[in-house]
């Protein structure tokens, strides 16, 4: 393993790719070990990259967001631990019409990234008042890790956009993700708020 961490370290730059890390502080709870290599991704291209050389190189990697959702014996774990901090939300797919009172919005599409925090999803669609997503406010969490454990994140998802197994982006219905799928971001279909 430290041949293949030290080929990922030269790729990546020894900065990035922390060895024997303390991840406690990366998680909610403060509880937890060590890992052998730690790496912070930032962009949904960090994300796609280092997950990439990890499965080029057969070397074993946790996907982590906030850490709300996981717990990492005091032992420690003898794996690559990626902490995901994509998290940048756009609208898109706007839906409504125009009339001389202004542009009125019925229904948008809002794309967050899957380091996106729950809360922070939720304030930004109530920013631009679209419901829906009020439930999250005082969810701990990130979409990623919400959309394989939260049943209520993959109700409210429209799609998920993910990167497979065999290292493909794809567009899937929330429920056909699969534990080998590595998402990226998540879409959804909002309605506007009432006034």
């Amino acid at each position: 393993m430290h041949d293949r961490l030290k080929i990922l370290q030269d790729y990546l730059g020894g900065s990035r790719v922390k060895r024997d890390c303390d991840i406690s502080e990366h998680l909610v709870s403060g509880f937890g070990g060590t890992a052998s290599a730690f790496y912070i991704a930032t962009t949904v291209e960090e994300l796609i990259k280092i997950v990439q050389l990890c499965r080029e190189l057969k070397l074993d990697f946790l996907i982590i967001g906030s850490g709300s959702k996981i717990a990492i014996s005091k032992e420690g774990i003898n794996s690559l631990v990626i902490k995901n901090r994509s998290d940048n939300l756009k609208i898109f797919g706007v839906k409504g019409n125009v009339s001389r009172q202004g542009i009125g919005i019925e229904e948008a599409l809002v794309e967050a990234e899957s380091g996106t925090s729950l809360k922070r999803l939720a304030e930004f669609a109530l920013e631009h008042r679209l419901g829906g997503l009020e439930i999250f406010q005082n969810t701990l969490g990130t979409v990623g890790g919400s959309l394989y454990i939260l049943p209520i994140v993959r109700e409210k998802a429209h799609q998920v956009k993910v990167l497979t197994s065999s290292g493909e982006v794809e567009v899937k219905d929330p429920y056909l993700v699969s534990k080998e799928d590595v998402i990226i971001s998540a879409v959804f279909k909002l309605k506007a708020q009432e006034k």
